[in-house]
């Protein structure tokens, strides 16, 4: 079968296969030392190509959906589990517990352990993009007032 433009319909189904392969590695491999080099390698892709593809798939550059990957994993950890901080920020790909921290604190507005505190409350983790839009909301009534909607800084 031919598309538009002599593109082979099972060229196209491998094209778009190959590319949902791409966003699957990179959920199940966020912890570990993923590169976009690295990844366009694996994929037989040139980077900035593989980049294209992961921005127009999830919305937001490789390095940014890695790091949205990362702090969901570390925010859902801290709130859900009682592993030390440092802990998990090994588990989630950053060796420097005090970077971790720090960029945590960076891109929510909120120090790890302030989201420890809260443990208990439950989150609903929304799709965070570079721009800015709230990244999840508390479920309990009595916190809405107190804790205002996280925001992605860029």
């Amino acid at each position: 079968m031919i598309l538009a433009g002599n593109i082979d319909m099972h060229q196209y189904i491998d094209t778009h296969k190959n590319e949902n392969m791409i966003i699957q590695y990179i959920n199940d491999n966020f912890s570990s030392d993923i590169t976009n080099i690295g990844l366009a390698e694996k994929f037989c892709y040139h980077p900035v190509h593989l980049n294209r593809i992961i921005h127009r798939l999830t919305g937001m550059p490789a390095h940014q959906y890695i790091l949205k990957l990362r702090i969901n994993k570390a925010l859902h950890l801290i709130q859900n589990t009682n592993v030390p901080i440092n802990l998990i920020s090994n588990q989630v790909g950053y060796c420097n517990p005090q970077y971790f921290s720090r960029l945590i604190k960076q891109k929510t507005g909120y120090s790890p352990n302030y989201f420890r505190k809260l443990k208990g409350y439950k989150c609903d983790f929304i799709n965070w993009t570079p721009s800015v839009c709230s990244c999840f909301h508390f479920r309990q009534e009595t916190y809405k007032k107190d804790v205002k909607d996280f925001f992605w800084r860029s």
